[in-house]
């Protein structure tokens, strides 16, 4: 199943709206997530359904806010199962025991590391987010197609560019 329309759905929905203003409302004032970032902790969340991941996530959002963070650096899993073509066959040449060490070792060159979207920005119904500009490495590097499915952070992101838009 392509996940991402279903998420991308949730949270057009005037319901799904609805929540996240919610959301948000709630998370004006949180003393334990301000103390956490004032001791430059770092901060994680559950992903993608808005039920149960918006208003965690907006507290987040609502909290870097707060601190005056001008900049998140935002980490996401890639679910294997929405890993388009050629990146699924690479994916199952990595699993296979029976393939080439040379040829594992490549497919998960491949695959490891840090994949950033191409264009300078992040599409979500509530608008664009600007990605900052990144110096690629090896493990740093230009999206080429394995982000094409992935939704793990699309929830963030949408809500990210919400609270930005509506403060």
């Amino acid at each position: 199943m392509n996940w991402k329309p279903y998420y991308r759905a949730e949270l057009v929905r005037p319901e799904g709206r609805e929540l996240i203003e919610g959301y948000f409302a709630e998370a004006e004032d949180d003393p334990k997530l301000d103390a956490a970032l004032a001791n430059r902790a770092i901060l994680s969340f559950p992903h993608t359904a808005l039920a149960y991941a918006g208003p965690l996530q907006a507290r987040v959002i609502a909290a870097l806010h707060r601190a005056g963070v001008e900049r998140i650096i935002a980490l996401g899993v890639l679910h294997t199962s929405a890993i388009p073509a050629p990146y699924a066959e690479r994916l199952e040449r990595l699993r296979d025991p029976a393939a080439p060490l040379e040829e594992r070792r490549a497919a998960f060159s491949q695959l490891s590391g840090a994949f950033i979207p191409r264009g300078g920005s992040i599409p979500t119904p509530f608008g664009s987010l600007t990605i900052a500009p990144v110096e690629f490495t090896e493990a740093i590097r230009p999206d080429s197609g394995i982000l094409k499915n992935e939704f793990s952070l699309d929830t963030f992101f949408s809500l990210l560019a919400f609270y930005c838009r509506t403060r």
